[in-house]
């Protein structure tokens, strides 16, 4: 794993916000980073029995090289509390990550088994890093009640995505939304009970590319802001961060495309991150990227400005520690769970399904 600029070591802030789980990481790459407590962990899997959830919830799993995010809204159960997909990671053909079984596995540790439902399955873009891991949930053994699928509806020069998109548009009982931009607006506000606000800020299904297509999605709770930006290109997010900066401004950033050199243009973090002062205690960039890529994800030159904006302790990836692995062993082990409770509190810390977190290091509150 890449380390980090020497000369950013003075950026890391060891302070623990209101919400903090019990330990951080020790020094090294992302010093200063929480690990999620028993407990944490425990209340985020209590959110698949509950009656009523009173928190949002954002699980940013780790599937390798690929994006997969399960968000969890408040409110009661088979009412207002939905599971919604955005992503799903990559189908482990060819040596790839097998993002699907990792997030299937992630959702059955935490009581969400094959056969429960996903209220909306939104695919960002057309590559298969993406999409690849739906053909699990939607059509393989162990999938799971979708009731609707949205994406851009962009054509792709990919004779599997093509062939994946026949098989949704003809799957029964299942309501597809293509493209994003005009069909899917219209059902967010649906996806909660008005606690929690969806808002589509790109998509363009006649974009010249597949990530230029991509689908932005912001989803704002208690106050608190949190943005998904899929793979978009630069051109849609300095256009956005020209025309809406407002809307672009929020807590927690997931990094377009894995953190690679062209899609997290200055302008754009500015307006997502504007102005960093002590509120910057409060503010997260997330890179889901697997070990062993081949595209230099994600890029120093990106990481050393997403830092800059959020601090070292701000900043999480889906492949620490994972130096050293291929593609194929990247997934399952690094997920990241964001939780955001009514009055507002914000925690984000990292997650292990199948460890206790690691004792606090020495001197650590």
């Amino acid at each position: 794993m890449t380390g980090w600029p020497r000369h950013l070591g003075a950026t890391a802030v060891a302070l623990c916000v209101t919400g903090c789980p019990d330990t951080e990481l020790p020094g090294g790459d992302l010093a200063g980073t929480a690990v999620c407590s028993g407990e944490f962990i425990e209340a985020f899997r209590a959110a698949s029995q509950a009656e009523r959830r009173e928190d949002l919830w954002i699980a940013f799993i780790d599937v390798g090289q690929g994006d997969a995010i399960w968000i969890r809204t408040p409110g009661e159960r088979d009412a207002a509390a939905h599971e919604i997909l955005v992503d799903a990671g990559d189908n482990g053909t060819f040596g790839r990550s097998d993002g699907g079984a990792a997030l299937i596995d992630f959702m059955t540790e935490n009581e969400w088994p094959p056969g429960s439902p996903i209220h909306a399955l939104i695919v960002t873009n057309p590559d298969q890093d993406h999409y690849g891991g739906a053909q699990a949930l939607l059509f393989g053994q162990r999938g799971y009640d979708v009731s609707f699928y949205a994406d851009p509806g962009r054509s792709s020069d990919s004779e599997g995505y093509m062939r994946f998109i026949g098989d949704v548009e003809g799957k029964p009982g299942l309501e597809v939304l293509r493209p994003a931009r005009t069909l899917l607006p219209a059902r967010l506000p649906g996806l909660s009970d008005g606690q929690v606000v969806f808002t589509l800020l790109a998509s363009d299904e006649n974009a010249p590319t597949e990530n230029g297509a991509s689908i932005v999605l912001r989803v704002d709770y208690a106050g608190r802001r949190v943005l998904l930006t899929g793979d978009a290109e630069a051109e849609t997010l300095e256009a956005l961060a020209v025309a809406r900066p407002a809307d672009l401004k929020a807590n927690v950033l997931k990094v377009s495309h894995h953190g690679s050199k062209n899609n997290s243009p200055r302008t754009f973090v500015d307006a997502v991150f504007p102005l960093a002062t002590a509120s910057s205690l409060d503010r997260y960039a997330i890179v889901p990227v697997g070990p062993g890529n081949t595209y230099g994800h994600p890029e120093p030159g990106v990481l050393e400005s997403l830092a800059l904006a959020v601090g070292l302790r701000g900043l999480y990836r889906t492949d620490r520690g994972d130096a050293g692995k291929g593609l194929a062993e990247g997934p399952g082990d690094d997920h990241v769970l964001l939780r955001i409770t009514p009055d507002g509190q914000l925690t984000v810390c990292y997650a292990y399904p199948d460890a206790p977190a690691p004792a606090a290091p020495s001197g650590a509150p």
